[in-house]
Parts: C-alpha cells; structure tokens; sequence
C-alpha cells in the first residue's frame, strides 16, 4: 500500500538507519525518489521514496500534543 503524504505534512525519514524529523515540501508524482524533505535538525534538503517517510503521529501515541484548531 503506497502512502501518500501532503505538502508540509510533518513527517519521519529514514536516513541513516534513523528516523529523523522532517517535513514535506514539495512532491513529485513522476519521479522514484516522489518527495522532497526538508529536516528540521538542520534545514537541508533531500529526495525520499515513500518507503522511506511516515507519519510522524504514528510513530508516538502522545495524544497531548494534538494540535487539532477544529
């Protein structure tokens, strides 16, 4: 199942045999490497697969920090 993220979703990539935070800046349908990831460590940039991103939520179920404006 391919997932699909939005534009400045904030997100997990895996770099490095770690997951770093980061946030999705732009994407790119036609291409392998289909996202374009800014880290937050450091401001850089750097293409990424989906296999390789995740939903930064999912990783912790810390339900204080929702940031639900609804």
């Amino acid at each position: 199942s391919t997932q699909h993220f939005k534009v400045n979703s904030k997100v997990s990539v895996k770099w490095n045999k770690r997951w770093w935070p980061a946030t999705v800046l732009e994407i790119h349908p036609d291409q392998a490497k289909s996202y374009r990831i800014e880290f937050e460590s450091d401001n850089t940039f750097e293409d990424f697969t989906p296999s390789q991103i995740k939903e930064r939520n999912s990783s912790s179920s810390n339900s204080n920090n929702n940031n639900n404006n609804s």
